[in-house]
């Protein structure tokens, strides 16, 4: 389940790769279905705290593109590094020193020159 997550984050990046828009509807239907399926799996076997993770992320990834703002993309990535770290707690690292600040190092490459001015967009953004 966790690897299909992390699967899912890559058609994620991908799809926004994509520009015509009909393809890119057609996929947006796809990966709401995978997503659904996925949060089934979820709330089955992950933490009441992973779960609400995976719904303040889902109504984030979920939103129309077009209004999805550098505030917004920052706040989704900063969901999606919370729930990489509660997902580590699940898979049994209960008191792992992984932080959100570890996995964005991983993830983003520039993460250490942009830090401060990432934190502060998310900050601002828009909350569904």
């Amino acid at each position: 389940m966790f690897t299909d997550f992390t699967n899912m984050i890559l058609k994620i990046i991908n799809l926004n790769k994509i520009t015509d828009s009909k393809k890119y509807n057609r996929e947006m239907v796809k990966l709401g279905e995978e997503m659904t399926q996925l949060g089934f799996g979820f709330f089955f076997f992950c933490s009441d705290d992973t779960i609400k993770k995976y719904i303040e992320y889902r109504k984030y990834i979920t939103m129309d593109p077009n209004i999805l703002g550098s505030n917004e993309q920052a706040k989704m990535v900063m969901i999606l590094a919370e729930l990489m770290v509660l997902m580590r707690k699940d898979l049994g690292y209960s008191n792992t020193a992984a932080t959100v600040d570890d996995f964005l190092y991983i993830f983003l490459r520039d993460w250490k020159d942009t830090k401060e001015e990432f934190i502060a967009k998310a900050e601002k953004a828009i909350i569904p």
